[in-house]
C-alpha cells in the first residue's frame, strides 16, 4: 500500500514538471501538405498563433527561439493569427514594443500577414498593431491585402477582426477582391469561417483553440473556447470546396500548462 501511494505521487509531480516545465517549452515545428479544392499557387506558408508571451515558461527568449524556427524553415509567407500576449496566472507584462525587434528578422519573400486576437482587442489593441507594423508586418482588421508574386495572377490575404472583441465585417474584408482571385482568409477563431458562406477562398487559417492544450488520452480537451464543440479541433478540416487550418500554436491561455498539446510553428505546403 506504501509503495503504491508513493508511486502515485510520483506520477502526480512528474505529470505536474511535464505539464508546466517540459511540454511548454518543447517548440516543435511541423509540415502539413494541403491538397486546395480550389485553384492555388505552390507556397510554404507559416502559421504562428497565440503566443501569449509573458507566461512563467515563455518568456522574451521564447520568441526569438519561435522567429529563429521560423526562418530556418525558409516560407515563403508567415501568418500571424493573433493573441500575443499572457494575462494570467503569474504573468510577466511586456509593453507590446517587445514584439518589434524579433518579427522584424522574419523577412519571408512574401510578407507577414497577421490579425489581432481577443486577448489583443481586450489589451492595447493599437499599441499592439503599432508594434507589428513597426516591424513589416501588415496588419489586417476586416481589410485585404494583394500579394505579388506567388503564381501567375498572386494571392490575396483577407484578413478578419476577432469575431467576438471587435466585430468581424466580412462584407468590408472582402471589398475589391475579384471573385475568381486566389484568396487566403485569416482569423484568430475559427468561429467565423461558418459566417463566410457567400465568399469565395481556398483556404482558412485561424488559431485559438491551442490544440485543446490539454488532451487527455482516448478523450481529448475537455474545453475549447469554440462555440462548434470539436467542428474545428482536428489541425486540417475539409468542408465542401474549402479548406481549414487550425493551428495549435506556441503559447498558453488561463492555465500556464500543455498537456499532449504541445507548441508548435506549423508549415502549410500549399498545392492548389
Amino acid at each position: 500500500m506504501k509503495r503504491a501511494r508513493i508511486v502515485f505521487w510520483l506520477g502526480v509531480v512528474g505529470l505536474a514538471l511535464w505539464t508546466t516545465l517540459l511540454e511548454p517549452l518543447l517548440l516543435l515545428d511541423r509540415s502539413y501538405t494541403l491538397q486546395l479544392q480550389q485553384p492555388f499557387p505552390e507556397l510554404r506558408v507559416a502559421v504562428l498563433t497565440d503566443l501569449h508571451l509573458g507566461a512563467p515558461q515563455q518568456r522574451l527568449r521564447y520568441l526569438d527561439r519561435i522567429v529563429d524556427q521560423t526562418r530556418a524553415l525558409d516560407p515563403d509567407m508567415v501568418l500571424m493569427a493573433g493573441d500575443y500576449f499572457y494575462e494570467y496566472l503569474l504573468a510577466t507584462r511586456y509593453p507590446p514594443s517587445v514584439l518589434t525587434a524579433p518579427l522584424r528578422r522574419l523577412r519571408p519573400r512574401y510578407g507577414v500577414y497577421a490579425v489581432l486576437g481577443n486577448h489583443d482587442y481586450n489589451m492595447q489593441p493599437k499599441q499592439i498593431r503599432q508594434a507589428l507594423e513597426a516591424a513589416g508586418v501588415v496588419v489586417l482588421e476586416n481589410e485585404s491585402a494583394f500579394v505579388a508574386g506567388p503564381g501567375k495572377s498572386g494571392i490575396w490575404v483577407v484578413g478578419l477582426a476577432d469575431l467576438v472583441t471587435a466585430g468581424a465585417e466580412p462584407q468590408r474584408a472582402f471589398a475589391g477582391v475579384p471573385p475568381d482571385a486566389p484568396v487566403l482568409v485569416l482569423s484568430h477563431t475559427p468561429d467565423v469561417f461558418p459566417l463566410l458562406d457567400k465568399y469565395r477562398f481556398a483556404l482558412g487559417v485561424a488559431g485559438h483553440l491551442h490544440g485543446g492544450q490539454i488532451n487527455i488520452p482516448e478523450y481529448g480537451p475537455p474545453y475549447l473556447p469554440s462555440q462548434y464543440d470539436r467542428r474545428f479541433f482536428d489541425r486540417h478540416v475539409r468542408e465542401g470546396l474549402r479548406d481549414y487550418f487550425i493551428a495549435p500554436g506556441t503559447g498558453m491561455s488561463v492555465l500556464p500548462m500543455r498537456f499532449n498539446a504541445p507548441p508548435e510553428i506549423s508549415l502549410l505546403l500549399l498545392r492548389g
